[in-house]
């Protein structure tokens, strides 16, 4: 039986109303329309909150979605079950498309959580519907569109960020229960020398999503 979790979505009436979020991901603030934007991955849905008038306004995009990244102007870059592509906020409509799906012959995958790098590389990973060890992948989406395979035998590919000069990619494959590092390119977009960072003790919880602060430090 499917668990939904209530949230309280203020209209733009300003009265209140209750909604229903499956699977809430992937909360990233957008600077370019000051506003933050999440995600329900299973419902396939994209909210846009807005802080300054307290409402929060819903995209349909009718399939499952893995994550948002903002892009450029009132676009974003979205991980479809059917593909990467671009999003116009405003209209809601896919104005464009990013390569080739890499798994639209696998039926036992979805994409997960993915971030833009600070060259402009899409990454975003994959995992099994029902999180089945080892059969999802971490791809890279160059400034091209052309889809590279960066990792295989993933399990839940789950939070990516870069160090302060982009010289190390941060990466979570959930049930490994560490966060690792690579030696990064970013003007190739590959990695390299794959290295635990940070070790999870098992009482602190599994890991999802992480980022970096204004210090260089890791958060997870």
């Amino acid at each position: 039986m499917q668990e939904y979790l209530p949230v309280v979505v203020e209209l733009q009436s300003g009265h209140s109303s209750h909604d229903y979020v499956s699977l809430g991901e992937g909360a990233v603030w957008c600077p370019i329309t000051e506003k933050l934007l999440w995600i329900d991955v299973k419902r396939g849905r994209i909210h846009i909150y807005d802080a300054e008038t307290k409402t929060n306004r819903t995209i349909e995009v009718e399939q499952p979605i893995g994550t948002v990244v903002p892009f450029k102007k009132t676009q974003v870059l979205a991980a479809l079950l059917k593909g990467f592509c671009i999003i116009d906020i405003l209209t809601g409509e896919i104005v464009g498309k990013l390569g080739t799906n890499p798994e639209a012959d696998n039926i036992r995958t979805r994409f997960n959580d993915g971030k833009c790098c600070p060259y402009g590389n899409f990454w975003i990973g994959s995992m099994g519907l029902f999180g089945e060890p080892d059969c999802g992948a971490l791809y890279c989406v160059d400034k091209h569109h052309v889809v590279h395979k960066r990792l295989e035998t993933v399990s839940i590919s789950n939070g990516i960020c870069w160090s302060l000069d982009a010289k190390t990619m941060y990466y979570i494959d959930t049930p490994r229960m560490a966060v690792d590092a690579f030696d990064y390119d970013g003007t190739t977009a590959t990695i390299v020398n794959r290295r635990i960072c940070i070790k999870i003790p098992k009482e602190m919880g599994m890991p999802d999503g992480c980022c970096l602060d204004s210090h260089g430090k890791v958060g997870f």
